[in-house]
């Protein structure tokens, strides 16, 4: 089911015209949403949770789970930042969405990213753009999110051969920047103009990196 549809199901008995006055919308908005010509972005998801706080956002958002939420009567003000943050990270994702790279993502495949991209941060992980694309490509496999996904392992994996002696994530994150600027200062050039070919170049100079480093040792 489209959001679209969901959104029409909310509307119930009302016209599209007072549905959207109850919001604050443009009635042609509405009919947009609920034909899928467009979807609403996470400001406009915002405002209809303000006015139906009984909506579950990720009902409205993805399909998951149901309509109603359950403990909306004794919703706490804990839920209400929960609710806020997965509002912030739809907007997050929509971001990087808007490339050309997904522009045939399925909507389907588009609410199962905004739920695990949620329950990431959620779970009080840190991301980056290759999080967040190594996420994408769990759902949907354009040859930039595998590209950049099978680079940052890659990275890691030199990071970890060439300073076995770091012990925290943030002293490796800061290792981890500084290779990602010497690829992208040797390689940017040609990334543009060929980015399937010199994904080949990349990764043979990350391997000679870590080849290098184990002699080294």
């Amino acid at each position: 089911m489209r959001i679209g549809e969901r959104i029409r199901i909310l509307r119930g008995d009302l016209l599209q015209g007072e549905f959207a006055e109850k919001l604050g919308f443009h009635k042609n908005t509405i009919g947009r949403w609920e034909r899928g010509d467009s979807v609403p972005d996470a400001d406009n998801l915002a405002k209809i949770l303000d006015v139906y706080p009984w909506v579950n956002p990720a009902w409205l958002v993805c399909g998951a789970g149901e309509m109603e939420r359950r403990d909306f009567q004794a919703q706490s003000i804990e839920q209400n930042e929960l609710n806020k943050s997965f509002l912030v990270n739809t907007q997050i994702i929509d971001h990087y969405l808007e490339s050309d790279h997904y522009k045939d993502i399925p909507s389907k495949n588009r609410g199962l990213i905004y739920a695990k991209f949620h329950d990431h941060v959620k779970s009080g992980n840190s991301w980056n753009h290759f999080v967040i694309a190594s996420i994408i490509s769990e759902f949907y496999k354009p040859s930039f999110a595998l590209h950049d996904y099978d680079i940052a392992n890659k990275i890691r994996n030199l990071v970890d051969t060439k300073h076995k002696d770091l012990n925290s994530d943030s002293e490796k994150n800061v290792k981890y920047w500084e290779i990602f600027d010497e690829i992208d200062q040797r390689f940017c050039f040609f990334r543009a103009i060929a980015p399937n070919e010199v994904k080949k170049e990349i990764v043979s100079w990350i391997d000679s990196q870590i080849t290098e480093a184990k002699e080294a040792r």
